[in-house]
């Protein structure tokens, strides 16, 4: 499902041209920066929940992590009608809310951006690796899509990490390591209990039997300092606040990436971890590393890592079956709609890994 631009850029990087790619975009987007000041074009839409109405009483008999508080909007900026706002979106778990989603301008400066946060409970879906045509490379059991058995539990997926010659980390799978796991390295790590975390690898989460699937991406651009590892994978709480990583505006040796450099505003997508244990993505336009990080910081994680840049790998999508018991009627729909790939991006076959997200069967 790539178009002709985006096989031409891969296949650049893949003949060694990658630094000529790099220059070359970096230009583009340092002459087409983000819009400065001015507010956003569209209003922040409500999404509809998936099982009740406003008016519904349903009993709540599934353990599940309390609500998320609100997202702060930058200092100085007057927020726009639900900006910061945590909205229910997709289906109930056993009466409880699987996510929450908001919208918030990056920082001060951007303010006609609205940035994405979606804000997932793992006590109630389950998040899975799928690997991708192109990358991590090698073969696998699973397919670079969701399976049309999978379609019905599906509610959300989204984007993983970096090129893995540009990722400075790993991947594993199901038992099967196609780029050997780098200590220290940023991680996305899912366990067989469908729950995950993000955290340093060797400190916050280390190989066990129960590790399902582990995708490293660069160095964390939040930290708590971490705790000793769960091998078991179920979240535990913190009481140590996340911080953003010394460096990170300096982006030393090219920790955070030397596509489009650290400075550079550009789409970017990151995911991390809570003290409660939820899992929260964040991406948008007008993104920095550093505003990225101050992105999720504000959203309420504790440990972040940076996934893919650039307007045609990051992704958002919701799911939902339009006909009863029908997977082939399953559709789409963005997170932000200016976003580049289509809604129903994850129903077929796709070049690079990505996250499922699927409602948990009690």
């Amino acid at each position: 499902n790539l178009s002709f631009a985006e096989r031409g850029a891969e296949w650049m990087r893949d003949n060694h041209l990658g630094g000529i790619l790099n220059t070359v975009e970096s230009w583009w987007l340092r002459n087409n920066k983000p819009k400065e000041g001015g507010e956003p074009e569209r209003a922040i839409e409500v999404p509809v929940s998936g099982d009740v109405g406003p008016t519904s009483t349903v009993k709540v008999v599934a353990p599940h992590l309390p609500a998320p508080t609100n997202v702060q909007v930058p200092e100085g900026v007057t927020p726009v009608a639900n900006e910061g706002v945590w909205q229910p979106v997709g289906p109930l778990v056993g009466g409880a809310q699987t996510m929450y989603t908001t919208q918030v301008r990056p920082d001060s400066v951007h303010t006609s951006i609205l940035d994405g946060l979606v804000w997932i409970d793992p006590k109630l879906v389950s998040l899975e690796v799928f690997p991708g045509s192109e990358e991590p490379g090698g073969k696998w059991a699973k397919p670079p899509q969701v399976p049309m058995d999978r379609r019905l539990s599906l509610i959300a997926a989204f984007n993983g990490g970096f090129r893995m010659d540009d990722a400075k980390g790993g991947f594993y799978m199901d038992g099967v390591t196609q780029r050997p796991l780098r200590d220290g390295a940023a991680s996305f790590v899912t366990y067989k209990n469908g729950s995950a975390t993000v955290g340093q690898w060797g400190r916050d989460a280390v190989m066990t039997p129960e590790v399902t699937a582990v995708r490293q991406n660069l160095d964390l651009i939040i930290d708590n300092g971490g705790g000793p590892p769960n091998p078991g994978g179920v979240p535990a709480a913190t009481a140590a606040p996340g911080a953003l990583v010394p460096g990170l505006v300096d982006n030393v040796d090219g920790k955070w990436g030397a596509t489009f450099g650290n400075k550079v505003y550009a789409w970017r997508s990151a995911v991390g971890v809570t003290a409660t244990g939820a899992i929260v993505y964040g991406y948008g336009d007008g993104l920095s590393s550093l505003s990225l990080a101050n992105l999720m910081l504000r959203a309420g994680c504790v440990r972040a890592m940076q996934l893919d840049i650039n307007t045609v790998w990051t992704t958002f999508n919701f799911y939902n079956s339009t006909r009863f018991l029908d997977p082939t009627s399953v559709q789409g729909t963005k997170l932000l709609p200016e976003s580049f790939k289509g809604a129903n991006r994850y129903l077929s076959p796709d070049a690079r890994d990505f996250v499922g997200v699927f409602a948990r069967a009690l």
